[in-house]
């Protein structure tokens, strides 16, 4: 994952409320990436407290789900589960995650 690029531009959508069609494609080709690797990822990249909520997500809460948080918002799925729910799932299934936390 690009973590210094998916920082600019969550940090962009937090100042200005804007992300770009290309930016939200490059989150979802790495939030795609990301949920691949669940199954063998030894450690996660944890968001800041500030990011975390200005996305109503709990303090401590990975960056991969600020991304699928963030797509939900700007580029909800109609027909499938949100992201953020699917990838909790794979969290908990995983053992990164304790079912109470999301």
């Amino acid at each position: 994952m690009s973590f210094e690029k998916e920082s600019s531009i969550v940090d962009r959508w937090i100042f200005n409320g804007k992300v770009s069609r290309k930016n939200l494609a490059f989150l979802e080709q790495e939030f795609q990436q990301g949920l691949d690797v669940i199954p063998e990822a030894i450690s996660l990249n944890i968001a800041d407290g500030n990011t975390c909520e200005e996305l109503d997500l709990p303090r401590g809460s990975y960056w991969i789900q600020v991304i699928a948080s963030l797509l939900d918002l700007k580029a909800p799925l109609t027909e499938e589960m949100p992201r953020l729910a699917e990838l909790n799932k794979q969290l908990i299934f995983f053992g990164h995650l304790k079912e109470e936390f999301h």
